[in-house]
Order: structure tokens, then sequence, then C-alpha cells
């Protein structure tokens, strides 16, 4: 019997404002959309301190966390919401990097400067690390120190994977992957009494990271519906309705 599981995706929203938000009380000339909270995190788990060297920092949906191009001057961890980190190519295109969710550090990996810009898609909260206080911090606690070791190697697993989705993946392989890692990332964090689950991201964002047209996403999503692999019932949602089959569709063909 097969087992369904919804996702949810909100279609197309109106573009996002370039806004650059800053914590309150950081850089007052700057326009303020990013608020700092008090902490209260314990002391008593491995690498607590990881967790007492950050400001918690609001950023409100449509804002910009930092712009391509700024100096990485901080290091970013999602508490809640989903950001994506987007770049411009020189034709215009926009490309989508990555979408970070709760659990995702976003700038370990920076150079001198940010590599894409960060956006985020809904109301978001973030521990915000000063860059050279992070690194310090890393050499006197082993324990945070090593929690940002598998992080790291979790991501370059990550990027290794979306090199073999981007280069050797077909559109249709492509499609089903991603369908396929939103379940696996939505049944980890969530009950399995509740199976459906609501994203930020829109048919645009899905195409953009995925490397492909909107109508060649909505062409696919409505072909593995007549399939019965999926269903569609709404304009937002997307039902598993048989794994095995979608499974079958992510793998690369030799």
């Amino acid at each position: 019997m097969a087992i369904a599981l919804a996702i949810k995706i909100p279609g197309d929203e109106p573009a996002i404002s370039r806004t650059t938000v800053a914590a309150a009380n950081d850089r007052p000339e700057r326009p303020v959309g990013l608020r700092g909270l008090p902490t209260m995190l314990s002391a008593e788990r491995p690498g607590a301190e990881l967790d007492r060297a950050g400001m918690v920092v609001l950023c409100r949906k449509g804002q910009t966390l930092v712009e391509a191009g700024d100096p990485a001057e901080y290091i970013f961890k999602v508490l809640s919401g989903t950001l994506r980190a987007v770049r411009l190519l020189a034709d215009g295109r926009r490309h989508v990097a990555s979408f970070h969710v709760a659990g995702d550090f976003i700038g370990l990996a920076a150079g001198e400067t940010c590599d894409h810009s960060i956006e985020a898609l809904g109301d978001a909260r973030l521990m915000r690390y000063n860059r050279a206080s992070f690194e310090a911090m890393l050499d006197r606690d082993p324990g945070a120190g090593r929690r940002i070791f598998d992080i790291m190697r979790r991501q370059l697993a990550a990027a290794q994977d979306r090199l073999l989705l981007l280069g050797r993946k077909t559109a249709a392989e492509r499609l089903a992957s991603f369908l396929l890692t939103l379940a696996d990332r939505a049944t980890a964090e969530i009950s399995t009494d509740s199976c459906e689950i609501e994203l930020p991201m829109n048919r645009s964002d899905m195409a953009d990271y995925l490397g492909l047209r909107i109508e060649t996403i909505c062409r696919l999503l409505t072909d593995l519906k007549h399939r019965r692999i999926i269903e569609l019932p709404g304009l937002y949602s997307v039902v598993i309705l048989r794994r095995d089959l979608l499974e079958g569709e992510s793998e690369a063909k030799a």
C-alpha cells in the first residue's frame, strides 16, 4: 500500500526587496530590519561556547541578509525559517545556489567577500557570529571545532551531490531528486503523524536551483501526476504516491 507524503510548494511571489538588513544598534546608518534578541542556551552540552558567542537576529521575509560582494564579516547559523543563496550571472540570469534551513551555517567557506546574496524566503531567526571571534572561539573550544568540522563535511558532500545533479542528470531526474530531498529533510524533522510540509520556495526558485525553465518544472510535475507517481491536489502542494517509482526517476541513467 502506497504511503502519501504531501509537500506544499507556494506559487511565485513578487520580487523581494534588495535592502540589506542589519542588527539593531549595528551600523545604525543602514536600514534596521534585523533585530537582536537575547540568547538563553545551555552551557552544559559540548561546544556550548559556540552558542554563547553569537547574537540572535531576525531577518524579515523579502529582506537580504548579505549582498554578493559585501565583506564577509559574519557567519550565520539558521535557527528557523528558510533563506536562499543567489547570484546574478553576467547575462542577467539568476542562479539559486542553495537553500538554507534550520541547522545550516551560512558563510563558513566565504573568502574576503560574500560570493552570493542571501535572501529570506520567510521570516527567519539566525545566530550571528563575528568571523574573527568565531575562528578564535573554535581554537579554544574543541567541541565546537568538531561540530563545525562535521557540518563542513556534510556541506562538501552536498556540494558533490549537486555537481552530479546538474552535470549528469536529466531534467526529470533533477526534479525527482529534488522532491526526494525535500521529503527526506521533512520526515527527518517532523513527526511521522504529519506528512504535510509548507515550503517557501516557489516554482521559479526550483527552476533556478535545478538549472531548468519554469515551463519545464510545470511539464514534469504534470507528467509525474499523469503517471500516478505524484498527485497535485492544489497549486501549492505535491503528494508523493509512489516513492519507489520516484526514486527510479531520480537515478541517472548510464
